[in-house]
């Protein structure tokens, strides 16, 4: 499978590819974590527009850093979105060999697929991306691990949900009040390095 599917419900999927990238290496050069980025997308005038970006607060800890995704998430319905990418950084084993990966899950409420681009932090703050390893696959047919499958399973709750649980305005001030870095496409920001361990916007 290659990114063209992809294309055919986030149009600019490639660039987006490409800011997250500059954000992992921009992470890595300055020695910082690459925290969750949940960008939200709507149609207008026929194209997929971004439309919020957030950044919720970083944990170490796993299943509360799934949690701040999940309550990120809960913006889908509230904003009417029609589709989101959720971006991380993990460790994935591929060509047999453990390495890091930015791992993208990109969802509509007809799709979703996941896309791997396995990568080696280089001692001079580069990064090796590893073009050859690259993986893109549909939700439906890949075997996860369980933590995997919890979070694939929390990203089809989320947009599939018919009714928003609380408007767009709670949801925005109670993510605010913990600390998440949010981009309103409409004002200047920019979400290049939005993805800090201290989520501040740049």
């Amino acid at each position: 499978m290659t990114i063209e599917t992809i294309r055919g419900y986030i149009e600019d999927i490639d660039n987006e590819i490409s800011i997250l990238k500059t954000v992992v290496e921009s992470n890595v050069q300055r020695n910082d974590i690459f925290a969750p980025m949940v960008v939200f997308y709507n149609r207008k005038n026929n194209h997929q527009v971004r439309d919020l970006v957030v950044v919720p607060k970083y944990y170490d800890d796993f299943s509360d850093r799934m949690r701040s995704v999940a309550e990120a998430m809960q913006l889908y319905s509230a904003t009417r979105a029609s589709a989101v990418i959720v971006a991380m950084v993990n460790q994935i084993i591929a060509d047999d060999n453990r390495c890091h990966a930015l791992t993208v899950f990109a969802c509509n409420d007809d799709n979703a697929y996941m896309m791997q681009y396995p990568m080696t932090p280089q001692p001079d703050g580069s990064v090796e991306w590893h073009e050859n390893l690259i993986e893109i696959v549909s939700v439906d047919n890949y075997d996860y691990d369980e933590t995997g499958r919890e979070l694939v399973s929390m990203l089809y709750m989320f947009v599939h949900m018919p009714n928003a649980l609380f408007a767009t305005s709670e949801l925005l001030s109670y993510l605010t009040y913990n600390n998440a870095a949010i981009s309103d496409m409409n004002n200047s920001y920019s979400y290049y390095d939005m993805s800090l361990d201290n989520a501040e916007v740049q």
